[in-house]
């Protein structure tokens, strides 16, 4: 369950409502795009624990040390703050899909759809969000939300053993196609389940795992997403399929239609648990990713004034405070065996290939040891920012966890949404527009992870085979076509021309990331020689 918050963030009003819009206007033709979506997940959020892991610090360091120079006013890297606005527009929005999606839970409980209704349910869902977040109560909640939600994947499971599958139309949809005018849909599809800041998420969580737990976690989370999605999607071609008519009140018709009457209550609940599970893990998740992005961590000084390793000695070590806090233990990589006996105070001694500074410490607190995250919680002790000790947030300032500009993210994105939820906006329209923001931003978060992937300051210990540069580059071409095709599509109206034009704008943009990674390769390839001949060397003196 240590990554069971992806799931959380990716399973919510969003899509409940997108897959049920495709299968009523498209049936299964887009089926593909889930699959597409589930590859894409795994492969980022893989990726970005992965570095994490080996380098030993966030995603969003990990940035902030590969693009290295600062924009002036911020002492920023400018890549990162432009990231960093991203995701809290793409999060902002995520939040108010989350927000409109509990006014539907609630209408599917026959609860009245006045204004006076909407407003006060609005307030009310903000202010639990914001309190269960400042207040430490995700621990008490976060089992009985997961059972809930659960509860409407079996819904959805037995509501499409009912309708029943076409395997000829099931296969059909596998086939990668985009019918006329769903590129937006097509988008939404990818962008509802591969969501830009879980990569983020992923890589916080990574802290004090090793590589196979890490895989098997977010590969369960990512399989458990994508099947709810096909189950969904199946569902919704039970629906009207005339796109004017569709509404999000059609969902719960159509379960108790196969399934009686408490079918639509238990989607009320399931749909209201899963929009507050996910409003609490993309407030949090937007206030990490930024923190990561903009703060500099504290255990270590400014790139500026960190000083460069010497190698003038082949046996020289150096010490890696600035890389890992006493009592941090080192996270085995695949096949490494941990050491018997507690070695918890053990500085890691790593020896450099070449003059480089050492990475710097994750911005959170010491990573914990294996098996001792929370069993109850969803949230790993990594993302449980108010389990943490007043002293461990001295350091940080502002962009500490109880700072006032990380709780202000938190406070910021549950006003806006209650903005918007309260205003009465239509809700396919709002999630609609939250899943085109995300997918526009999703290439370029695999973009920027590509090349901290490929920097052999942060890689050079596990470096990146061919196989997985293959996977994150064709990843990366397939978010670049999807954004691409929807952006053009809304000024070309020709079919043909809009397939052209993404495809050249894809291979425009691809080329020179490709370009990138094998010079990486070549580059790290050349530090392993040197090493090689070091310890060669160094092996016939002793002789």
């Amino acid at each position: 369950l240590h990554f069971s918050m992806l799931a959380a963030s990716t399973i919510g009003p969003g899509t409940v409502i997108v897959c049920s819009k495709s299968g009523a206007d498209y049936g299964l033709r887009l089926i593909w795009t889930l699959v597409l979506a589930s590859w894409i997940a795994y492969t980022l959020q893989e990726g970005a624990a992965r570095l994490c892991i080996v380098s030993h610090v966030s995603f969003g360091q990990a940035m902030r040390m590969h693009f290295g120079s600062s924009e002036a006013l911020t002492n920023v890297p400018l890549v990162c703050s432009v990231v960093a606005i991203g995701i809290l527009i793409g999060n902002a929005a995520y939040e108010a899909n989350n927000f409109v999606g509990a006014l539907e839970a609630v209408y599917a409980l026959t609860l009245p759809q006045t204004v006076a209704a909407r407003v006060l349910m609005s307030f009310v869902f903000g202010v639990l969000c914001v309190v269960t977040l400042l207040s430490g109560k995700v621990d008490h909640i976060s089992q009985p939300l997961g059972l809930v939600v659960v509860l409407m994947v079996v819904l959805f499971g037995i509501s499409a053993m009912m309708i029943g599958v076409d395997g000829e139309d099931f296969g059909i949809g596998l086939v990668p196609y985009i019918p006329p005018g769903a590129s937006v849909i097509a988008l939404s599809m990818v962008a509802t389940t591969a969501i830009p800041f879980n990569s983020f998420l992923a890589s916080s969580a990574a802290e004090g795992r090793d590589v196979a737990s890490m895989r098997r976690g977010i590969g369960f989370s990512c399989l458990m997403a994508g099947i709810l999605s096909v189950l969904i999607v199946i569902t919704g071609t039970d629906l009207d399929d005339d796109d004017s008519d569709f509404t999000v009140g059609d969902v719960p018709s159509a379960l108790k239609k196969r399934q009686g009457a408490f079918a639509g209550f238990a989607f009320g609940v399931g749909l209201l648990a899963a929009a507050f599970s996910s409003a609490l893990t993309v407030a949090v998740g937007a206030a990490i990713t930024v923190q990561s992005l903009m703060s500099t961590p504290p255990s270590a000084p400014p790139p500026s004034s960190r000083p460069a390793l010497s190698s003038a000695s082949s046996s020289t070590d150096f010490d890696l405070q600035d890389v890992e806090p006493k009592g941090t233990p080192h996270a085995p990589l695949d096949g490494e065996a941990e050491e018997k006996g507690d070695k918890s105070t053990e500085m890691v001694t790593v020896k450099p290939v070449e003059p480089v500074s050492p990475p710097y410490a994750s911005s959170s607190s010491p990573l914990p040891s294996q098996g001792q995250e929370s069993k109850k919680s969803v949230f790993p002790e990594s993302l449980r920012f108010w389990k943490r000790q007043p002293e461990e947030f001295k350091v940080h300032g502002t962009w500490s966890r109880r700072g006032w500009r990380f709780r202000g993210i938190i406070i910021g994105l549950a006003m806006l949404s209650f903005a918007v939820g309260a205003s009465g906006m239509p809700t396919v329209s709002v999630v609609l527009t939250a899943q085109v923001v995300n997918g526009i931003l999703l290439p370029c978060i695999a973009v920027c992870l590509v090349l901290c992937l490929n920097d052999a300051r942060l890689m050079r210990s596990r470096p990146m085979t061919v196989g997985e540069n293959v996977q994150v580059v064709l990843v990366s071409a397939a978010t670049l076509f999807l954004a691409a095709n929807t952006i053009i599509g809304a000024a070309v109206s020709s079919e043909l021309i809009k397939m052209t034009c993404s495809a050249g704008a894809m291979i425009v943009l691809i080329t020179p990331l490709v370009m990138h990674v094998v010079k990486a390769q070549s580059q790290l390839k050349h530090y392993a020689a040197a090493e090689q001949r070091t310890i060669t060397s160094e092996a016939t003196d002793a002789a």
